[in-house]
């Protein structure tokens, strides 16, 4: 199941005593997590040492000349987690909300939620009195949900593990419906929904054009969700006669360090290799594809042909992107392979160059096949949840991914405040 998911902008103060680190009593799994506010809100927080009301432990502050430090605050059942700086590059600190914890709210000009577990107390300030009881009563109610559960213990680390995960979705949007104004703005709509369904952090899109890119802009609020996009038009080679599908777009909530367009050996539709900053992981090779289509182009028409005869232009192609990728960063290759599963150009993505695919094993697990040549694969990373989206207005559907890092138990351990 899908974790429920809340972020604060916060601020902490350093402790005068008492470890930071969660409470080492075992936690009962949970099965439901409540609804929280998704938009940041501005927090500030503490660690109050053990044995100290929130007045007594704020006049000592004051007296020593320190105060508030800014953290953010993510409640990931059934852990409440605060980091130190808002890339989450670095390990959080860890609240386990175990059945026995304890809170408390006091009101005032900086309303404050006090929670104790057994052996440290934390204090946060939120902007106003109605995020403080909402975060209350969330964590009563996870705390409610343990209490009534069999005791058996948490598995922190794999927890932690999909804490620090991305996800990425590849979509053909279809190029006809970019060009199409009035009766197709419901199936422009609909793929606009079926991005935001996604979830995903990383959207690769083929068949891109200015059009979509227009409608983007003017009729959509997506791209305001993703603040790092490139979308690259296609344009036939010179005295080439192509079909002008063949647009390539990456949008993006990360930093997207490097973008590269590398044209097709075969003069069919370009790839885009994009290098993304993805916090806790750090850069991310994406390779962005739309092979050679099963087509030939007669009089300026696009006419279609047996896939067989088109197979080896496939396979030229994967082969010469793989040519850019650096073998030692974390790899995912997305997009529109036009080919099956058991295709030269996909047997190479998964023997040659040792990619695991995504999206056969959302098909195996979910007992359905999906009727388009779209993939997902990966290398040096874990994923940890895959699946087809029955949604949109295009003739393909998007593929969605979530990979974290693969660190090992150790090193995770280790990493652990």
């Amino acid at each position: 199941k899908r974790m429920a998911e809340t972020n604060e902008t916060a601020t902490a103060a350093p402790s005068a005593s008492s470890s930071s680190t969660a409470s080492s009593s075992s936690t009962p799994p949970v099965s439901a997590a409540p609804d929280l506010p998704e938009e940041e809100v501005a927090v500030e927080g503490t660690f109050v040492p053990h044995g100290w009301d929130h007045e007594k432990f704020a006049k000592a502050k004051r007296k020593k000349g320190f105060g508030w430090e800014t953290c953010w605050l993510y409640l990931r059942r059934p852990y409440l987690l605060v980091f130190k700086s808002e890339d989450l590059k670095q390990p959080p600190d860890v609240i386990t909300i175990s059945y026995d914890i304890v809170t408390s709210v006091q009101s005032g000009k900086k309303p404050t939620l006090t929670i104790q577990t057994s052996d440290t107390t934390f204090s946060f300030a939120l902007k106003n009195a109605a995020d403080t009881d909402t975060w209350n009563t969330s964590i009563k109610e996870i705390a409610d949900a343990n209490f009534s559960l069999e005791h058996e213990p948490v598995d922190i680390l794999e927890d932690l593990r999909r804490f620090f995960k991305f996800t990425l979705c590849s979509y053909n949007i279809k190029y006809e419906l970019g060009q199409m104004s009035g009766m197709m703005s419901k199936q422009r709509s609909a793929n606009v929904a079926a991005m935001r369904k996604s979830r995903a952090e990383i959207i690769m899109l083929q068949e891109t054009s200015p059009e979509w890119l227009n409608y983007f802009n003017r009729f959509s609020s997506i791209l305001e969700d993703y603040p790092f996009s490139k979308f690259e038009e296609y344009n036939p080679p010179p005295g080439v006669s192509r079909p002008l599908a063949g647009g390539i777009a990456c949008i993006s909530k990360f930093p997207i360090n490097l973008v590269q367009i590398i044209h097709s050996p075969v003069f069919w539709y370009p790839a885009m290799l994009c290098l993304i900053e993805v916090p806790s992981i750090g850069n991310v090779q994406i390779l962005n594809v739309h092979l050679r289509p099963s087509v030939t182009m007669a009089a300026g028409q696009a006419i279609p042909v047996p896939s067989l005869s088109t197979k080896k232009d496939r396979l030229k192609e994967i082969e010469w992107y793989s040519l850019h990728l650096n073998p030692d960063l974390p790899t995912i290759i997305c997009g529109d392979f036009n080919d099956t599963e058991s295709s030269p150009c996909t047997s190479f993505a998964s023997s040659q160059l040792k990619l695991n695919s995504a999206i056969f094993e959302a098909a195996r697990l979910q007992d359905q096949k999906h009727s388009r040549p779209d993939y997902i694969f990966y290398k040096g990373l874990q994923c940890i949840e895959s699946e087809v989206l029955h949604e949109g207005a295009s003739d393909h559907e998007p593929l969605v991914a979530s990979f974290c890092r693969t660190t090992s138990l150790e090193d995770d351990l280790a990493a652990l405040p």
